[in-house]
């Protein structure tokens, strides 16, 4: 009964101690460029920055990127907002939402200076439905 129990604390402080090395975790900072791994969008490459976003908040930015947005109807229309997201550890995530609108780019970092994510833009207007799907790319970071 008793080693049971010191098992059992040993597999709690290995995960907590995982938890804390996840937490901190630091990306190297600056230029990222990658490219698409799926999504309907089309050649093309993508441009990040990774920094602080505030004081006590570090994140990374989506600054170029493209996809289709396409919508029930049969129409697309090409977007390609620029996006922020705030970091926990290795992964990161932010959101934007209206009532039309919906933006969401998560991801997280493979090593110190790669990371691999995900976009998705919809919009909804009226009885249009338009969804650019998710859209994944990696990246790494350039230049110093």
């Amino acid at each position: 009964m008793r080693r049971l129990a010191t098992l059992s604390l040993a597999v709690v402080g290995l995960a907590t101690l995982g938890a804390d090395a996840a937490a901190g975790f630091k990306p190297a900072d600056g230029r990222y460029r990658g490219e698409y791994v799926s999504g309907e969008h089309g050649p093309g490459d993508v441009r990040l920055r990774v920094e602080p976003l505030r004081p006590g908040l570090h994140g990374v930015r989506l600054l170029r990127w493209s996809g289709e947005l396409r919508c029930e109807g049969g129409g697309t229309e090409r977007v390609d907002v620029p996006m922020t997201a705030a970091r926990a550890g290795r992964t990161f995530s932010g959101f934007v939402t209206s009532p039309t609108e919906r933006y969401r780019f998560t991801g997280r970092f493979t090593a110190r200076d790669a990371l691999e994510a995900k976009v998705r833009v919809r919009r909804e207007t009226g009885e249009e439905r338009c969804d650019t799907g998710l859209v994944e790319f990696v990246a790494h970071r350039v230049g110093r």
